[in-house]
């Protein structure tokens, strides 16, 4: 019996002090051999007490060994415990048909490994493309519109009124007017392929006009807007569930909330006298001759690249806003702008086409479905 008892314990703590002078990752082949041998017992101590030592990869095989030595242990507690300690190591883990048994597809198949939601981060160029509604003359300040659509009101294509102007010429969109953006949005998928989201933005654009009087002279102004926008949007990803799959395109509709903080005019005028202004305040007036509070509505495509469990992302979107950007109750009471510079603000609505680059963050929360 005393023989039996010395030979158990040498063997013990031989097999302890081989252990001990095995590295990490020799450890962890041992215990993969343990297994494909059939012997469990002892497997979980093996691991657990290097799970430190081990490199990411290495931790990944060594939890999904634990998952599957505690399934044919038959506890099932600690098996659920840990694959939810696997996807938090490796969120979306995908199992292989060809080499993991159906057990363990039973156990992931009753967890949450899609993401909760994502947080995307994007920033950009844009140019405005404002689409003019009526133009209005400088010294008939009770006409109204002398054109709509670029007509008068008889359907010609210029007029000439008080021999000063002929404003047919009007022009919107005197070389490209480049401005910035960047947002926040948050996304959650809803199903199929379907995500709604909802963020804040900053958008800082600007458009060019000028128009032409009847002798050449001309005045020319740049408009720039700073606005804080709240976009809500539903898009569609393209084989959103394949994630063997690296680039996503996707296309999106959505509709955004639009305050504006501030709109400044930089202005130059060779009528009369002649007069220039830099940076004219227009909002923060009295008499402000922009509209604050707007809405717009977009349109988008873009492509997503996965990396990993998040995504980098490419987007062309179009803005297009139903209402006038200028308030014309008070279009001409500016008092520099209507007799010194000689213009009045045309209503035009704000159309806006963005390209940006942005970053897609997966947020994961692996539990078990109920």
């Amino acid at each position: 019996m005393k023989r039996i008892f010395l030979f158990s314990f040498f063997a013990i703590f031989g097999a302890t002090w081989v252990y001990a002078q095995l590295t990490a990752t020799q450890q962890l082949n041992k215990a993969e051999d343990d297994y494909e041998a059939g012997i469990l017992i002892g497997i979980p101590d093996q691991i657990n007490g290097r799970m430190e030592e081990f490199s990411k990869a290495e931790k990944v095989r060594a939890k999904k060994l634990l998952t599957l030595v505690y399934i044919f242990s038959d506890e099932e507690k600690k098996a659920e415990e840990a694959l939810v300690d696997l996807l938090r190591e490796e969120p979306e883990y995908q199992l292989d048909p060809k080499v993991d048994p159906a057990e363990l597809f039973f156990l992931y198949s009753q967890f949450r490994t899609a993401p909760i939601f994502k947080v995307s981060f994007r920033a950009g160029a844009n140019m405005s493309n404002p689409t003019i509604l009526g133009e209005y003359g400088t010294y008939d300040l009770d006409e109204g519109a002398l054109f709509v659509n670029g007509k008068t009101k008889s359907g010609l294509d210029s007029k000439e009124y008080n021999g000063l102007f002929e404003s047919g010429s009007m022009s919107p969109t005197g070389g490209i007017q480049a401005g910035w953006w960047t947002e926040v949005m948050a996304e959650k998928h809803v199903g199929k392929g379907v995500e709604l989201g909802g963020g804040l933005q900053v958008r800082n654009s600007k458009y060019f006009a000028e128009q032409f009087s009847t002798s050449s002279q001309k005045v020319e102004w740049t408009n720039k807007q700073l606005m804080f926008r709240v976009p809500i949007q539903v898009k569609y990803t393209y084989n959103y569930m394949n994630r063997n799959k690296s680039i996503l395109p996707y296309a999106l509709l959505g509709l955004s909330y639009d305050y504006l903080m501030s709109a400044t005019v930089d202005a130059s005028s060779d009528i009369g006298i002649g007069a220039t202004v830099t940076g004219m305040d227009i909002k923060g007036i009295d008499d402000r001759q922009v509209n604050v509070h707007n809405m717009s509505y977009y349109v988008g495509l873009g492509a997503k690249y996965r990396v990993k469990t998040h995504f980098l992302n490419v987007e062309l979107r179009y803005d297009m806003s139903p209402f006038n950007y200028i308030n014309g109750d008070n279009r001409n009471n500016n008092q520099t702008s209507t007799f010194e510079l000689g213009y009045v603000e045309p209503d035009l609505r704000m159309n806006v086409l963005s390209l940006s680059l942005g970053f897609t963050y997966s947020v994961h929360n692996p539990v078990k479905l109920k």
